[in-house]
């Protein structure tokens, strides 16, 4: 499962399916294991994968905008 760190070193997580493509029993268990966790875990439809590639490109990009950066000034201080 692809992952991105976001503000404070929140862990962002995304499962991409494509088509028909259903979670596994596993992977709805794992998925809500890290949501108790307070991981945020999304899944992504596409029916392409050109578009699952757009969506979670496009969700990276919301998730990193939306990150005000000031964990990593306080870092570098």
């Amino acid at each position: 499962m692809p992952r991105c760190y976001g503000s404070g070193g929140a862990l962002l997580m995304w499962e991409n399916k494509v088509g028909n493509g259903k979670l596994s029993p596993a992977q709805v268990a794992r998925h809500a294991a890290l949501a108790k966790l307070g991981h945020n875990v999304l899944v992504l439809r596409a029916t392409t994968e050109d578009e699952a590639a757009d969506k979670a490109e496009a969700t990276v990009r919301g998730w990193l905008a939306a990150n005000d950066n000031r964990f990593a000034e306080k870092i570098a201080a």
